[in-house]
C-alpha cells in the first residue's frame, strides 16, 4: 500500500463495504490522535452468495487486550487502520501466528485502541468456498468449539507466546503482566481453574465465555 495514506484496509474479495462505511470509518479513525495505533471494526451482516442476509456478527462487549488473547472481535474485512497501527504491524511480523486480523486486533489493543461499531458496515459473504468463514447457525458454533477441544491444538497460547516474544519488553506494565499469565501461569489444575474464573480475559458471549473456562479449566487452551 501506499505509504503516504491516512487509513488502511485488508482486501477481501468475498466481501462487501456497504456505502456509509468509508465515511464512518475514516470519521472514528479521524477523531484520534494520528500517532496513537487505532483500529476500526465495523459490524458485520452475514450474507449468502447473493447476498441475502443470514445472520451478524461482530462483538457485543468492550474491545480489549484480554479480549484479544481468546478472540477475534471482527473478520479483517470489517477493519480499517490508521497509519500509526500499520506502522506498528510492519516494524515487527510475527514467525507464526493464527490469522491476520486477530494479530491485528491483538497488537492494536495493546499499543493503541480499537474501535467496535456495532452498525453493520460490511456485507460478509459465507459460502462452501470460505477460506476462513463466520459460523452462524448454533449447532456449527458449538460443532467447531467440540472439535478444538477435541484437536488439543493450542493456536491462542502460540499466538499470545509469539506476542510477547515480539512486544513483551515494550508493553504497559499491566499489559505485559496479563499476557505473561495467560502463557504461563496456568500450570497445574487448580492454577488452571483459578486463572479461568479470574485470568482477566473473556469471549463476547455468555456462551462463549462459559467454554472458554472449561478450555483454560482443562488446559486445552
Amino acid at each position: 500500500a501506499d505509504d503516504t495514506a491516512a487509513f488502511f484496509a485488508f482486501g477481501d474479495p468475498d466481501a462487501v463495504w456497504l456505502p456509509a462505511t468509508p465515511s464512518r470509518a475514516w470519521a472514528a479513525l479521524g477523531a484520534e490522535p494520528s500517532d496513537m495505533p487505532v483500529l476500526y471494526v465495523g459490524g458485520v451482516q452475514l450474507v449468502n452468495r447473493r447476498l441475502r442476509p443470514i445472520g451478524r456478527g461482530g462483538g457485543r462487549l468492550r474491545p480489549s487486550l484480554g479480549n484479544a488473547l481468546v478472540q477475534n472481535i471482527g473478520p479483517g474485512c470489517a477493519m480499517v487502520m490508521n497509519a500509526a497501527a500499520r506502522q506498528r504491524l510492519l516494524t515487527h511480523p510475527p514467525y507464526a501466528l493464527s490469522v491476520h486480523d486477530h494479530w491485528a486486533y491483538l497488537v492494536t489493543a495493546a499499543f493503541g485502541s480499537v474501535i467496535h461499531d456495532p452498525h453493520p458496515t460490511v456485507l460478509y459473504r459465507q459460502h462452501g468456498a470460505n477460506a476462513i468463514g463466520a459460523q452462524h447457525r448454533l449447532w456449527q458454533k458449538w460443532a467447531k468449539r467440540v472439535k478444538r477441544v477435541r484437536s488439543r491444538q493450542r493456536f491462542l497460547t502460540a499466538q499470545a507466546a509469539e506476542f510477547e516474544r515480539i512486544f513483551g519488553e515494550s508493553l504497559p506494565a499491566d499489559a505485559r503482566a496479563l499476557v505473561h499469565r495467560f502463557v504461563h501461569d496456568r500450570g497445574g489444575l487448580l492454577t488452571a481453574l483459578r486463572y479461568a474464573l479470574e485470568g482477566g480475559v473473556y469471549r463476547q458471549t455468555r456462551a462463549d465465555n462459559l467454554m472458554l473456562k472449561v478450555l483454560l479449566t482443562l488446559r486445552r487452551i
